[in-house]
């Protein structure tokens, strides 16, 4: 009996562990979030950045320094955290930073899940994907699936006609599905997955790590300007 007791005991030590590490990056300190964002760096060229942010849709300036491209799913709640993390990112770097956001449908049998995918870039061509994009994870970051005729509404598309017929007629499936296998093609398994210049982000993680990648990335492209 003692013996059980001690296994069952060993067992819930391991899943509060599991749940500490899972989340450690609330905790890091400024040195340790410092050292992270330097291991993260990986070899990506100027030129395939480029290219990987194609078939995106850009929030932000066109002049900014620093391009973020984040693989997402609408009806991902960590998504949602993150999308948080990266308006406020974007807020307080406005001259310095835009985002790329890009699909990773990981469940792409799911025609509800597809829909609100296409919805997006079908909002694009009205000029409202940001508008769409906020709406869309105020519905379904927390992984309730209302209708993407909703989201529409609440982002105020002009035309909401001409949105369901670019919806119906999945005028950007190849696009939404082309965009989930890059992801996949570049190791991502799971939602949110981001590159911030040549660092990968994978996961939700802490705005102050976020922040510490992205300030780090700004300051490399102004040490460049300046040497050319």
């Amino acid at each position: 009996m003692k013996r059980l007791i001690d296994i069952c005991a060993l067992s819930l030590a391991a899943i509060v562990l599991i749940l500490l590490l899972a989340r450690f990056t609330n905790v890091l300190d400024a040195t340790k979030i410092a050292a992270l964002a330097k291991s993260s760096r990986t070899d990506f060229s100027r030129a395939e950045l480029f290219k990987l942010s194609k078939g995106g849709e850009k929030i932000g300036s066109d002049n900014a320094s620093v391009t973020i491209i984040e693989y997402m799913d609408y009806t991902c709640s960590w998504c949602q955290e993150f999308n948080s993390a990266l308006s406020e990112i974007r807020d307080r770097y406005p001259q310095h930073v835009a985002t790329v956001i890009k699909d990773f449908v990981l469940d792409t049998t799911n025609l509800t899940t597809i829909q609100i995918h296409l919805a997006a870039h079908c909002a694009a061509e009205q000029g409202r994907f940001s508008e769409f994009h906020e709406a869309a994870f105020r519905h379904n970051g927390n992984g309730v699936r209302n209708s993407w005729k909703q989201i529409a509404v609440e982002a105020k598309i002009h035309d909401q006609k001409k949105l369901e017929e670019c919806v119906l007629e999945e005028r950007y499936m190849d696009l939404v599905l082309s965009n989930s296998r890059q992801a996949r093609s570049l190791g991502f398994i799971a939602t949110p997955a981001t590159l911030v210049g040549s660092a990968i982000v994978k996961g939700s993680v802490a705005p102050a790590l976020l922040d510490s990648i992205v300030a780090d990335k700004i300051r490399s492209a102004a040490r460049a300007q300046k040497s050319n």
